[in-house]
């Protein structure tokens, strides 16, 4: 979620997980959209790793039954009426990741002495047809019952595994998911006025009876209401005692919605549509060698860009001088062909860690070149006279191959660093050979001051491309994603009250525009999101009308793509240049973002008709980004997305979400 010369291919990327308007949904509700969905998951580590988890367990082919057991009473009012709302997306979700049947039954149960009786069960069968279990899930209702605030678990679970018509082939697996907020009564418990408020079947029982035939547990402890929350607070710890152990001994797995952590994870999902996906043909490791033997470059050279200014003192904000130079580099050598370029995000990580652990001098270019597995870092520092000296250092050895000194503007660094390393072959004969290559070609690394002499102007651009080139890394709607957004917007707008025609200022604010967009719909601001838009489409109209001031060739036709993909919805022209994009003589970023678009345009994203979707061409353009850039957030969400098997490496989920159909229709 990060990267360079950030442009809508990009952008859309990594911050889209939820793209639609809806209001925020019940917890319980908004995991069950999530459990079972590598597009739904949300960023937050703590989640991420439980979702893992759970797409693992369900990720095996073949047919499956499912019992849900819920908890009835009046303590799970608000997450019950999440479990209606959401079963069916959650029930579709486990059938594109099975690629079989998936059917479900449905077991309530309650306090002793409920309207309803102890257990009910609207779904007595295993079914698979939506609107029979619709119709079933709408007997999930609360009822208070006595005595407070323990619940049947037991004798739910024990019906479920008991009286269930549960399959006798081994081959169809087996889950009882279980929902509840409090613990079964403890073994010893025991009340006068309700004698039938105890404990009825032990843990071990119940773990044997579903073990033997072969019922996995799985678990999802909700959250509860306003007025139980000190009897949920003092008996959680048993709730979840109860849950490990069921869920551990039968080799299910726990979903804990008590931690805040998690809540909040899931605080961004919305009551959005449900997505459409595309399926594709697995991708096997040997798809990607194949494709790399193929499309094999050995004259690819990868570079990061470090602020210019001590490690000691260093830092990443955008609008810092020592930041602004590093971005202008970094911005020009992804104008290259055969140059690929660390994101800032994964730069400022690896400093943080090097600072950390004490290194310095030549050990600390190595050990930050090594772990970012570039061939050279660039470095430098800004004082009086000259202005700028940059330091060109290998991972080989951390020595340093050039040095050279600038007086002018950070936008021209780039000529005088490749004009330097031409002249010095015997300092390091591959970046020399390479420096001699570019300065030969017809690219022009100047692109930022070739627009304007304006110091003022170029460095509001250079604030501007840092802010949201960060803010890409960054959980979509997030306070620091928002700021770094606001920040970005800001620096664009100055820059064009200079010069309302710049093409360069205009194309960022269309970037930041629709990356504000994606948050307002995540938070369900509606027209918010309809006035982020506008202001996206009217942006990149006055960004492609003025592009062929740009000396990038690469910089102008995805300009040009991305005005008729969002402007016009001209898909084949837009198709057309996003395919020259991926011609390898094009620079290595441009590459990149030319077959992410086109995967997801070939898969019917972005309002295409269904008449133009290419499931094969889709496929071809996601194995060309896992062979040739493994290391681009592109690739992680592909693989993600995928469900990518490191084990058997291989796809496990071939489905592709289109994730910015609603969004580019919006006016």
């Amino acid at each position: 979620m990060k990267y360079k010369s950030v442009l809508l291919a990009a952008i859309v990327l990594l911050n889209s997980p939820h793209c639609v308007a809806g209001e925020p949904l019940p917890t319980v509700s908004a995991a069950m959209r999530t459990l079972f969905s590598p597009a739904s998951v949300p960023a937050r580590k703590t989640m991420g790793l439980l979702q893992r988890n759970f797409l693992d367990v369900a990720g095996q082919k073949g047919e499956l039954e499912i019992a849900i057991v819920v908890d009835g009473t009046e303590s799970m009012a608000d997450e019950l009426a999440g479990v209606r709302q959401s079963i069916n997306r959650m029930i579709a979700d486990l059938v594109r990741l099975r690629g079989d049947s998936v059917r479900v039954a449905l077991v309530i149960y309650r306090d002793s002495g409920s309207p309803s009786g102890d257990v009910e069960t609207p779904l007595p069968d295993f079914v698979s047809d939506p609107q029979i279990i619709e119709k079933g899930i709408e007997r999930l209702q609360p009822e208070s019952g006595a005595p407070f605030f323990y619940e049947l678990m037991d004798v739910g679970l024990h019906e479920a595994i008991t009286n269930l018509p549960w399959s006798e082939d081994p081959s169809v697996a087996k889950w009882i998911l279980l929902f509840g907020d409090a613990p079964p009564y403890e073994v010893a418990y025991h009340d006068e006025a309700f004698p039938d408020a105890k404990r009825r079947f032990a843990d071990e029982l119940l773990i044997s009876l579903a073990s033997r035939r072969g019922i996995q547990i799985h678990c999802v402890l909700c959250s509860s209401t306003d007025k139980t929350k000190e009897s949920y607070q003092q008996s959680i710890g048993q709730t979840r005692r109860v849950m490990d152990r069921l869920a551990s001994q039968t080799g299910g797995m726990v979903l804990d919605l008590s931690y805040p952590v998690i809540r909040e994870a899931l605080a961004g999902v919305t009551n959005e549509p449900q997505l459409e996906y595309t399926s594709i043909e697995p991708i096997s490791e040997i798809d990607v060698t194949r494709y790399q033997k193929k499309n094999d470059n050995d004259q690819v050279i990868r570079i990061a860009v470090l602020p210019h200014e001590p490690i000691e003192t260093m830092g990443f904000g955008p609008d810092r001088t020592s930041t602004q130079v590093a971005t202008a580099l970094a911005a020009q050598f992804r104008t290259m062909p055969g140059v690929r370029v660390k994101s800032v995000l994964d730069v400022e990580k690896q400093v943080r860690r090097m600072r950390a652990e004490g290194l310095s001098g030549s050990e600390a270019i190595r050990g930050l070149a090594g772990r970012m597995r570039v061939d050279y870092i660039v470095w430098g520092r800004i004082q009086e006279s000259p202005a700028i000296t940059s330091v060109a250092f290998r991972r080989t050895d951390g020595r340093p191959i050039i040095r050279v000194a600038h007086n002018g503007s950070p936008d021209g660094l780039a000529d005088v660093v490749l004009t330097a390393a031409a002249s010095s072959p015997e300092q390091d004969a591959v970046f020399s050979q390479f420096a001699k290559r570019m300065l030969r070609s017809t690219t022009k690394t100047q692109w930022l001051s070739s627009l304007s002499s304006d110091p003022p102007l170029v460095k509001n651009l250079l604030t501007s491309m840092g802010a949201l080139e960060q803010s890409l890394g960054l959980e979509i709607g997030s306070a620091e994603s928002d700021r770094m957004l606001a920040q970005g917007k800001a620096a664009a707008t100055l820059a064009i009250q200079m010069e309302p025609a710049h093409p360069i200022a205009n194309w960022l604010l269309a970037n930041i525009a629709y990356n504000q967009a994606l948050a307002a719909f995540n938070r369900g601001e509606s027209e918010s999101a309809s006035d982020a838009m506008k202001l996206c489409r009217s942006s990149l109209r006055l960004a492609d009308q003025n592009k062929n001031k740009i000396q990038s060739s690469a910089l102008r036709s995805e300009i040009e793509a991305d005005y008729r993909l969002i402007v016009r919805k001209e898909f084949d022209e837009a198709i057309g240049i996003y395919e020259t994009m991926t011609d390898p003589s094009m620079p290595d970023d441009s590459q990149a973002r030319g077959h992410w678009m086109l995967a997801g345009l070939y898969a019917g994203d972005w309002g295409m008709d269904a008449t133009r979707v290419d499931p094969e061409r889709s496929r071809e353009h996601v194995v060309a980004l896992m062979a040739n850039w493994p290391d681009r957030p592109e690739t992680e969400l592909l693989r993600r997305w995928l469900r990518w098997d490191d084990a058997t490496k291989s796809t496990r989920h071939n489905h592709l979400p289109r994730l910015n159909d609603v969004l580019v229709g919006i006016e």
